[in-house]
């Protein structure tokens, strides 16, 4: 386990057909195809997160996270009852486990830390 950096895992709830993207600032951290997750390290400290439909502008409020160094948080992200809009919200381990045991694992996008900070992806 890398304790230099903070763990999120990005979830989407099941049933829904919707590619989301999920960005940590203005930053694309993911997408997530429908029943898929993923893992992404960034630095500890406090992270405003969105999600958006694949191809719609950020228009959602942001979760605020904080996340220490070593520290693992599950977020869920959903399509809202308006299908261009998205919502994001944390789940316990239990119910990430849940989800990720009838889920695919995808890759995250590409590391989009500055060089110095060498090491986060």
């Amino acid at each position: 386990m890398d304790h230099s950096t903070a763990t999120f895992y990005l979830l989407r709830t099941p049933g829904e057909r919707a590619t989301l993207e999920v960005y940590f600032g203005a930053r694309k951290r993911a997408a997530l195809p429908p029943s898929t997750y993923t893992v992404v390290k960034v630095a500890p400290g406090t992270h405003e997160v969105r999600s958006a439909p694949a191809g719609s502008p950020l228009g959602g409020p942001a979760l605020v996270v904080s996340a220490d160094a070593a520290q693992r948080r599950y977020l869920c992200a959903a399509v809202a009852a308006d299908p261009s809009v998205s919502t994001l919200s944390e789940c316990s381990e239990r119910d990430a486990q849940a989800f990720m045991s009838q889920s695919t694992l995808v890759l995250p996008e590409p590391s989009v830390f500055p060089d110095s900070a060498p090491g986060f992806r």
